[in-house]
């Protein structure tokens, strides 16, 4: 069950995302700036249970950067933990930079793995997928991948 939601965040936390301008989030939440590889998850009540840990992968720095597409992430869950979280659970998420090159990628998923989310989305560029097959297999952590 806990995992049908946590699919069920990522995917509408996905297409948040697909929607989202360069336009800033007037959000109160903190994140890292994009180079730092991570941001901090929301800053709302806390709900009972675990929290549903999402780690969002895409491109955040270089010339096929999306650095703002994390904003509109952001303002669903900080709507989702204004209302008390899914389920019980507070859903808190971070971003990580895996550039383009697939060795990025997957020191990308590396850090983002050793933090334990829920659940992993993003991945933008099947090559990075490709090269970070193994530490993805291995860490039993589901993955949405949203890209090309």
């Amino acid at each position: 069950m806990r995992r049908m939601i946590v699919v069920g965040v990522a995917v509408a936390m996905a297409a948040a995302a697909c929607g989202s301008s360069s336009k800033k989030s007037s959000s109160t939440a903190t994140t890292a700036p994009p180079s730092t590889g991570g941001a901090s998850a929301t800053t709302a009540s806390a709900a009972p249970g675990p929290p549903i840990k999402i780690a969002f992968l895409d491109i955040e720095t270089g010339a096929n950067a999306a650095p703002n597409r994390h904003d509109a992430i952001q303002l669903a869950v900080d709507a989702l933990n204004a209302k008390g979280g899914v389920a019980g659970h507070k859903v808190e998420y971070t971003n990580y930079d895996t550039g383009i090159l697939p060795a990025s990628t997957v020191t990308a998923v590396q850090k983002a793995v050793s933090d334990h989310p829920t659940a992993i989305i993003g991945l933008q560029v099947s090559s990075g997928v490709l090269a970070a097959a193994s530490v993805l297999k291995q860490s039993g952590i589901p993955v949405l991948q949203v890209g090309n």
